[in-house]
């Protein structure tokens, strides 16, 4: 099993260290992509602790897409350096003007049923349906060879708390999981930063205040405390299938998460 951690450029890179693997970027707000000076200094770090390294991008607008090929214009053109695309936008700039890097896709672009109160619905669900809801859209057989047939050997889940049905055991696919915190949904939406302008046009003014604390939600609705970091919200979930269980799914890849993904 490889260990990764998803270092944001808001941490410190020093936290990284025992890991085989360093992730950096963002996944989710196109404001906080890190600048090309932010990527050399996480891709030097990487190669001075012999570990191996991935670029993680968001879904973006036209500026966003620019802030992401800046970035990946620094990276080595040797090394299999990875690339997580979470917007097929920034796929798409991958296969077609980048082949000397290696893309993943992004766990925002893998759909599984992550919402909340799943777990405990799902114990009075019909079995069939209950089984159900621990598939993804990277178990569809069509979706799968479309993937491969382009160039995407690796797709990126969350844990989710009624457990992982996929199995990627004899497909030419892959999986990482993330851990321990469970990406419900995002939005362009910032409950820090929105002043009234359309999200896109706050390039530049954002102060990053989302970097200053969270929002945790509780109540009836809820079978467990959400958390909303900037634009997107998780909930937390330490359990993980035994190590053996998760290889023999095809399941290679750990990604901790020290803090909540900003």
């Amino acid at each position: 099993m490889e260990n990764a951690v998803l270092i944001s450029p808001a941490d410190d890179l020093e936290t990284a260290q025992g890991y085989d693997r360093l992730y950096f970027g963002v996944e989710f707000c196109e404001i906080k992509i890190p600048t090309a000076d932010e990527v050399k200094r996480a891709v030097a770090y990487a190669a001075a602790n012999d570990m191996r390294f991935t670029l993680v991008t968001p879904y973006v607008t036209d500026s966003g897409l620019a802030a992401v090929e800046r970035a990946i214009a620094v990276l080595p053109a040797a090394g299999a350096i990875e690339v997580v695309a979470n917007d097929f936008g920034v796929l798409r700039r991958m296969l077609e003007f980048h082949p000397n890097l290696t893309p993943v896709l992004g766990r925002l672009l893998v759909k599984q049923k992550r919402g909340f109160g799943i777990s405990t619905r799902r114990q009075d669900a019909p079995p069939a349906l209950a089984e159900q809801w621990g598939f993804s859209g990277a178990d569809n057989e069509t979706v799968r060879g479309y993937l491969t047939d382009i160039g995407v050997n690796r797709v990126e889940m969350d844990n989710p708390a009624q457990g992982i049905a996929s199995d990627f055991s004899g497909s030419k696919l892959a999986a990482s999981v993330y851990t321990p915190y469970t990406y419900v949904t995002t939005t362009r939406y910032c409950p820090w930063a929105y002043d009234g302008s359309t999200w896109p046009n706050m390039r530049g003014r954002c102060g990053r205040p989302c970097l200053q604390g969270i929002i945790e939600e509780t109540g009836d609705l809820f079978d467990r405390t959400i958390f909303i970091s900037g634009n997107a919200q998780f909930y937390r979930h330490d359990v993980l299938p035994p190590e053996n269980e998760l290889l023999d799914k095809g399941i290679d890849r750990l990604i901790y998460e020290p803090g909540l993904p900003v």
